[in-house]
């Protein structure tokens, strides 16, 4: 294993546990960037590491991070209308998957998706469907048992 892909797992590990990442200067941050892209955990590079950023990615990672903070307040104030909505039509619901997961996060919002996924009853399936169209939601797929919506940007899937 190189050394950038050790410190790039010791990084998501000490995020993890809560520990603070100490700073090492045999890594090539061009590796560390490439990976922390692909793996989409920008603001988890800068929170942990955000002291000994070297230039130009402290900058970079900054911004990934305070946009990270921003989509998911946006997020969760989008899920919540969407909770209300379905709650209010008595429409059984729960969801699933990054949004579950990211509650055991030390900072769930750096818990990046793609997509919101909520679970309704298939019997509910149309009224579902009425609720996020009623909310402003545009249809962008519906295909078998996945109908994926989307507005400002962000993806429900139910």
């Amino acid at each position: 294993m190189t050394a950038e892909k050790a410190f790039f797992i010791r990084i998501l590990s000490d995020f993890l546990n809560e520990r603070p990442t100490a700073a090492r200067s045999d890594v090539d941050w061009s590796v560390i960037d490439k990976l922390s892209r692909i793996h989409q955990v920008s603001g988890i590079v800068y929170r942990q590491c955000k002291e000994f950023l070297p230039e130009p990615y402290a900058a970079k990672y900054e911004n990934c991070h305070v946009a990270e903070l921003f989509y998911y307040y946006n997020r969760m104030s989008m899920l919540d209308a969407v909770a209300k909505e379905l709650s209010a039509r008595t429409i059984p619901f729960y969801t699933v998957k990054g949004l579950d997961v990211a509650q055991f996060y030390p900072v769930p919002a750096l818990r990046t998706m793609g997509d919101c996924d909520i679970i309704v009853h298939p019997e509910d399936k149309q009224k579902a469907h009425e609720a996020m169209v009623d909310l402003g939601f545009s249809v962008r797929l519906q295909k078998d048992m996945d109908w994926v919506y989307l507005k400002n940007k962000m993806e429900f899937e139910i």
